[in-house]
């Protein structure tokens, strides 16, 4: 399995060796293991500095190290380069080609460090997912595996190569040092079962976090990263150090608060009960509406102009880039970002919501009876019977293929206080007219009823979120305001229920 696979560079795994003293505690007894040991780079690192240090490679040496390596033919690779790095041959059986979720040793280890892969379930090939979800829910990260196909579906592949480690083959006090994606820590949602939580009862503790900027260790990659340092501990702190380096080194330490219940860690300042925003139980921040991967066929564009509204009948263009005369009555408008502030996009775009005011889909003889739209649903019909998702799948089951995802009676509600929710670096909630609909995860929203309402907290949330947002350290991210970070701002006036911010 290739996916995720990020060698690292020679001089950077020195860099893990030499700051946390691993070779003097090889030398002094420490078995180490690479679960994910790609070409060797953490041992070959280590036979160097014995060389340079005039220290003798023993046999004995050599046996308390133990590389995992899902590929057979880096075998070859690696004990190549060994060799010919240290001068003696790594001991071949401690270098197991085997997948490290199979590896069945019961062997302990002080040290576990490595680059583990960078992807998430969604990623990992469609074979190995089933056997990846029992997985998931052995060691603890998704309560079952339904999870991994709901909210948990971004969960990080990494996270589990680390909890095997510790579950499995550290021992009590053995420390970890990994090269991680940063969204294990600083991500909502998928992660929150691998986080260890501030007190006890964990199965390890962060010590240390670094935070790397772009292309200073791995060159091209975009995904957030750093470095984290654990202990196999129950007791987690309430404050760790987080280190930036970039291309000078060091740019300066601040804290790291660790969460009491799995959300995302906070950066700069400790979990505050801020200002809170009232509202009811059904206004819970919503994504926009998910045509579950056929953008091309649900959503339309003409070019833009200040009137939104349509005639009875219109053209639009479609994502394959078809001009079809459609009745206009379930064509909604998508927000861009002329509404936020920004010059507005040349085209407007819409998405074809075949829906009712009460978050009803239609009936396909109410479908087929609106201008063109019945025909070209026929003519389309194939694709969107075979999108995939198991939400999807049982609406087209019951025989409605052209229903959407993220649609109900909040849809449809007078206004709507929406937010960019992907990639900005300043939170601006605006107030929209109820007739507008999000891009997907691109939008997130608060349905209201009243304008009064809606203009309320929309002023609350531009009030509190700016600095609530600002300690996740996620601007310019995916998960930059997403419902779920954004809904902590919030308490429920109507179920007595309200949501933690730590």
């Amino acid at each position: 399995m290739d996916v995720g696979r990020i060698f690292t560079p020679l001089d950077w795994a020195k860099w893990c060796i030499d700051r946390y003293g691993i070779y003097d505690a090889w030398l002094q007894g420490a078995r180490i293991i690479d679960p994910a040991c790609g070409d060797g780079v953490f041992f070959r690192v280590l036979a160097r500095t014995a060389l340079e240090r005039g220290d003798p490679i023993t046999p004995r040496l050599l046996r308390r190290l133990v590389g995992v390596e899902i590929r057979p033919r880096d075998r070859d690779t690696f004990l190549h380069k060994f060799l010919e790095v240290a001068r003696v041959a790594f001991p071949a059986d401690n270098f197991v080609s085997r997948d490290f979720l199979l590896y069945e040793s019961n062997e302990q280890f002080d040290i576990a460090i490595g680059n583990p892969p960078w992807a998430n379930f969604t990623e990992l090939p469609e074979s190995y997912k089933e056997f990846a979800k029992l997985q998931f829910q052995k060691y603890g990260l998704v309560s079952s595996r339904r999870d991994v196909l709901l909210g948990a579906s971004r969960v990080e592949f990494g996270g589990l190569v680390l909890k095997k480690v510790v579950d499995r083959h550290l021992r009590k006090d053995g420390h970890g040092y990994f090269f991680v994606p940063l969204s294990l820590f600083f991500n909502e949602g998928a992660n929150a079962h691998f986080r260890p939580k501030v007190g006890g009862g964990n199965a390890f503790a962060v010590e240390e976090l670094i935070a790397f900027e772009p292309n200073v260790v791995f060159s091209g990659v975009s995904t957030r990263h750093g470095f984290v340092h654990f202990r196999r501990s129950s007791w987690q702190r309430q404050a760790i150090d987080l280190e930036t380096i970039g291309a000078a080194g060091s740019e300066g330490k601040t804290l790291c608060y660790p969460s009491a219940s799995g959300e995302a860690w906070r950066v700069g300042s400790p979990p505050i009960d801020t200002k809170r925003i009232e509202v009811k139980e059904h206004q819970k921040p919503r994504q926009g509406i998910n045509t579950c991967g056929l953008n091309q066929l649900f959503v339309f564009q003409r070019p833009y102009t200040k009137e939104w509204r349509l005639p009875e009948v219109a053209s639009f263009e479609n994502g394959r880039g078809e001009h079809i005369k459609l009745d206009t009555r379930f064509m909604m408008p998508i927000a861009h970002r002329g509404l936020f502030g920004r010059p507005s996009p040349p085209v407007q775009k819409y998405v074809l919501c075949l829906y009712h005011a009460n978050g009803t889909a239609l009936e396909w003889s109410e479908v087929s009876r609106l201008h063109g739209v019945g025909d070209y649903l026929l003519r389309n019909k194939h694709e969107m019977e075979n999108r995939r998702g198991v939400f999807i799948r049982n609406q087209i089951a019951r025989g409605k293929w052209w229903v959407l995802l993220g649609v109900g009676k909040y849809s449809f509600s007078r206004w709507k206080v929406m937010w960019e929710a992907m990639g900005r670096r300043e939170y601006h909630a605006t107030v929209l007219d109820g007739t507008w609909q999000g891009n997907q995860a691109m939008h997130a929203y608060i349905a209201s009823d009243c304008l009064q309402d809606a203009m309320r907290i929309k002023e609350g949330l531009n009030d509190v979120l700016p600095a609530h947002l600002s300690t996740f350290r996620m601007e310019g991210t995916c998960n930059w305001a997403q419902p779920g970070r954004v809904a902590q701002a919030l308490t429920y006036s109507d179920g007595g229920r309200q949501l933690a911010l730590f």
